[in-house]
């Protein structure tokens, strides 16, 4: 998996993603010395004595102070979290081509989901649409066992019903994407992230 280009682009991802957490830390931390040094301000031996106290107390404006640290340490986590939403750590983006795509189409719902070798638990969510999967099974067997019409075993198999589809859109993996080529299938590349990709058919 690491010599994948996918995988390489999502680990270059969290590795950005580490400065901001070096951030939230790094205003948590100073937060914390700052309010040891209020408390150390107004009354040197108290903050002395307390640092080294098996219950430690501490000023209402330095309590403040550590609070409003941790709110922004969070909030950088957050936005750095965020960050990572449109390289492949969320569906977000796509879901949100897919369902532009097939609004100009006709109805929003009326056409065929799938999920080609993968399974994105986020993507069903966001387009709250079931989908059908692709060759790949995933933690989703038993239920296919059960409705196996949802279950698609090979690309031949996707070919036949993206054909038969009168509106249809796909999301898969990058390396994923010369197969369905190879199939001569009509898509449109509507949007991409570092992982995936999201195809639709073409209006007629």
């Amino acid at each position: 998996i690491p010599s994948m280009p996918e995988a390489a682009l999502s680990k270059l991802a969290y590795q950005r993603y580490q400065y901001w957490v070096q951030a939230g830390l790094a205003v948590l931390g100073a937060s914390a010395l700052l309010a040891y040094c209020i408390d150390f301000y107004r009354n040197p031996r108290q903050a002395a004595s307390s640092a080294f106290s098996e219950t430690p107390t501490i000023s209402v404006s330095a309590a403040l102070m550590v609070a409003l640290g941790a709110f922004v340490a969070t909030q950088s986590l957050m936005l750095g979290h965020e960050n990572l939403r449109d390289r492949g750590a969320s569906s977000f983006s796509l879901a949100e081509a897919i369902a532009k795509s097939q609004t100009a189409q006709g109805p929003a719902q009326n056409y065929t989901l799938f999920l080609v070798d993968d399974f994105d638990h986020t993507l069903p969510f966001y387009l709250k649409k079931t989908a059908l999967m692709v060759k790949d099974r995933d933690e989703l067997d038993f239920g296919l066992k059960y409705s196996p019409g949802r279950f698609l075993p090979d690309m031949a198999s996707f070919a036949q019903r993206w054909n038969a589809s009168p509106r249809a859109a796909a999301v898969m993996y990058h390396k994923t994407l010369p197969e369905v080529q190879a199939l001569g299938l009509a898509f449109e590349v509507v949007a991409q992230d570092t992982l995936r990709v999201a195809i639709v058919k073409p209006a007629r």
